[in-house]
C-alpha cells in the first residue's frame, strides 16, 4: 500500500491443513525477522522483501519474492503550457487547430493530463494529439466579453505531487481596441 514518504507491506498467510506457525521476512537481504506486524518502510527507492511462512506441523513454504518503492519526492512538478493563437478570430465557427508547446520535469514523473473547459460547456472541440488541439472559433453575438477556453495541463509525480499550467483562448466580442 502506497503513501507519501512511505509503503505498508502487509502479509498473509493461510494453510488448509494445519494452523500457520510464524511468517518471516527480510528487505534487501537484511537480517530475517519474524513478522507480526504491518512493515512501514520509509526510505526512498526500490526494495526487495523476500518472505515465507511455516505450519505447526513444520511444513515451510519456498521463499517467495516482491519489488515495491518507496517515493519521498516532496518536490512538486515544474509544467508550462503555451499555446499558439491566443485569440480565434473571425467568429466564423470554423475549427482551428491551437499549436501547444509544453514541458513537465518531475523526475518521478507518473501521468499528465490536457483538460480543456470551454466556457460554454459544448463539446465541440477535437483533441488531435499531444502537439495541438482544435477549438471552435465561435461565440454568442451578446457575449460582450467573448468567449472563453481554458486549457490546463496537470502532471502528477509518484508521491501525488501536482503541478499545473493553464493557458486561455479567447473568442473576442470584436476587433475594436479595448472591447476584448
Amino acid at each position: 500500500q502506497e503513501g507519501v514518504g512511505q509503503m505498508t507491506v502487509v502479509l498473509t498467510a493461510s494453510d488448509s491443513q494445519s494452523p500457520v506457525a510464524f511468517t518471516a521476512y527480510s528487505i534487501d537481504s537484511q537480517v530475517w525477522q519474524e513478522y507480526t506486524d504491518p512493515i512501514i518502510a520509509t526510505e526512498s527507492g526500490e526494495h526487495t522483501i523476500e518472505f515465507y511462512s511455516a505450519d505447526t506441523v513444520e511444513n515451510i513454504e519456498s521463499i517467495k519474492t516482491a519489488q515495491f518503492e518507496v517515493v519521498t519526492d516532496v518536490t512538486t512538478p515544474r509544467v508550462t503550457l503555451e499555446v499558439s493563437p491566443q485569440i480565434l478570430w473571425p467568429p466564423n465557427g470554423k475549427l482551428i487547430e491551437i499549436m501547444l508547446s509544453s514541458t513537465v520535469l518531475d523526475e518521478n514523473l507518473m501521468s499528465q493530463e490536457l483538460k480543456i473547459d470551454d466556457e460554454y460547456d459544448e463539446f465541440d472541440m477535437i483533441v488531435t494529439d499531444s502537439q495541438s488541439v482544435k477549438l471552435r472559433a465561435a461565440r454568442l453575438d451578446t457575449d460582450t466579453d467573448g468567449r472563453t477556453y481554458t486549457l490546463k495541463l496537470t502532471a502528477t509525480d509518484k508521491a501525488g505531487n501536482q503541478g499545473v499550467a493553464t493557458q486561455t483562448i479567447t473568442v473576442p466580442h470584436d476587433q475594436r481596441k479595448g472591447k476584448f
